[in-house]
C-alpha cells in the first residue's frame, strides 16, 4: 500500500525488487491513490488497485495507516502476505510464509518489549502489522472486518473531536492520544493481539527474524532475518 506521495511508491518498489530475488514468480499488488505516479507502475507490479485517499484523519501518516487497513480487506489472492514498504527480503525463507497458511489462517510477529509507542501506551501485547500472511477464510473476513470496522470509528472520533469515546484511551493526553487512536496496531489489537483472539482464527506468532524492526541486526542473528523492517529504508522526500 503506497498513498499520498510518490516516495511511499518507490518505497514499494525497492520492497518487491528484494522480494523478487528469492521469488520471482510471485504475484504482487499495489494499492495506491496515485497511479500515475511512474509510467512504468503497471509493469513493475502484477496489479495496480486504485485506493482512495483517507481523509480527515488528523496526519498523513494516519491516512495512510486507514488506507492500509482498507486495503487488506480487498486482497485478490487466498493466500497473501502483506508487507509495509519499508522492508526489505533478506533470505529466501521468505516463501515459508505461504507454507505457515496450510497450518494457520494468520501469522504476524509481536512487537518486541520497548519497539511500539502503541504498546507502551496501551499497557498490553500487541501485533506488529507490517508484515502480515493471512488466508481467505470465514473468520479472517470477519477479523478484517472488524478491524476495518473499528479503525474507522477511530476515525471518525478524531474527526469529531470525540476521542473519549473510547475507554482505552482515556488514560491518556494529547499528542499520545491522537496517535494511539491513529495507529492500526490499537484497533487490531482489540481483536487480534498475543493474548486474545476474539473470532477464534487460527493464529500462528511469528520470531522476530520474520520481521526485524531496528535498523540494525543483531550480529548473532545476522543469518537468519529473513525479512528486515526499518526507518533507514524510508525514501527521502525529493
Amino acid at each position: 500500500v503506497a498513498t499520498e506521495q510518490p516516495r511511499f511508491v518507490e518505497q514499494a518498489i525497492r520492497s518487491v525488487e528484494s522480494l523478487r530475488r528469492w521469488m520471482p514468480e510471485v504475484h504482487v499488488a499495489l494499492f495506491t491513490d496515485i497511479p500515475e505516479s511512474r509510467d512504468d507502475l503497471r509493469l513493475l507490479f502484477d496489479a495496480v488497485y486504485e485506493l482512495p485517499v483517507a481523509e480527515g484523519v488528523g496526519t498523513s501518516w494516519g491516512s495512510g495507516l486507514l488506507g492500509k487497513v482498507r486495503a487488506f480487506s480487498r486482497s485478490p489472492y487466498q493466500a497473501s502476505v502483506y508487507l509495509d514498504s519499508d522492508t526489505r527480503i533478506l533470505k529466501p525463507r521468505v516463501k515459508e510464509l505461504f507454507g505457515a497458511l496450510e497450518a494457520c489462517e494468520i501469522a504476524l510477529a509481536a512487537c518486541e518489549p520497548g519497539e511500539s509507542r502503541n504498546q507502551r501506551n496501551s499497557g498490553r501485547p500487541m501485533f506488529n502489522t507490517g508484515v502480515v500472511a493471512f488466508r481467505r477464510t470465514p473468520k479472517v473476513q470477519g477479523l478484517l472486518a472488524a478491524w476495518l470496522e473499528l479503525q474507522e470509528a477511530h476515525a471518525r472520533a478524531i474527526r469529531e473531536r470525540r476521542m473519549n469515546t473510547f475507554e482505552y484511551v482515556r488514560h491518556l493526553q494529547g499528542v499520545d492520544k491522537l496517535y494511539q487512536l491513529v495507529a492500526d496496531q490499537t484497533a487490531l489489537a482489540r481483536y487480534l493481539a498475543p493474548e486474545g483472539d476474539a473470532f477464534g482464527v487460527r493464529c500462528h506468532t511469528l520470531e522476530r527474524i520474520w520481521n526485524w524492526r531496528r535498523d540494525d541486526i543483531d550480529p548473532a542473528l545476522a543469518d537468519e532475518v529473513v525479512i528486515h523492517h526499518a526507518e533507514r529504508f524510508k525514501v527521502d522526500p525529493l
